[in-house]
């Protein structure tokens, strides 16, 4: 996705939000390249945190993993991509 396009949808999904009465929102959405792009508008760390721990749940209930199974996972993978 270049630039502009991320940009477009990111206006977009801002006028969505406000369209639609909402307090605030977040989007993610990847396109036929696979190329992810993240979205907010006005979400604070509480909310943020919110949507982590609400993904980590479904990510664990859906492979049959703990909560913190997950996690370690994820810190795993995290540590393999800063070598």
């Amino acid at each position: 996705m270049i630039q502009a396009q991320a940009e477009m949808l990111e206006r977009d999904f801002k006028e969505i939000v406000k369209d639609h009465n909402m307090k605030n929102g977040f989007a993610y959405f990847v396109d036929k390249a696979d190329m992810a792009v993240m979205l907010f508008d006005n979400i604070d760390d509480n909310e943020m945190m919110y949507v982590i721990a609400n993904l980590i749940k479904r990510i664990g209930s859906k492979h049959g993993m703990t909560v913190d199974e997950v996690l370690l996972s994820l810190k795993e993978g995290m540590t393999a991509s800063d070598n």
